[in-house]
């Protein structure tokens, strides 16, 4: 019951950790310009979305090897790659609305 209070805040600080390290990557080479799609009004780094995905994941996989651990923890990690392609997929090739 301890493991999944102490995977929140540990997803938090790992995931915050990640994109402090990897903005200057990003804004290196990730910029999205501002654009009729965007409310942006100057460039912005893209791809913050890779360090909370990996802290996800990675957090997951501490849930799965915990001994309380449950199926919906390996959901959790399943929507997390789902989404993660589809981000990934958004920000190299613009996807509709729907």
């Amino acid at each position: 019951m301890l493991a999944p209070l102490i995977a929140v805040p540990m997803a938090a600080a790992l995931s915050a950790g990640l994109i402090v390290r990897l903005r200057p990557l990003l804004v290196r080479y990730a910029l999205a310009g501002p654009n009729a799609r965007s409310s942006h009004t100057e460039p912005t780094p893209q791809g913050g979305g890779i360090a909370v995905v990996a802290a996800t994941l990675a957090v997951t996989g501490l849930l799965i090897a915990a001994p309380e651990a449950s199926r919906d923890v390996l959901v959790l990690g399943f929507g997390a790659v789902v989404l993660a392609l589809v981000g990934a997929v958004d920000d190299i090739r613009p996807l509709p609305a729907w």
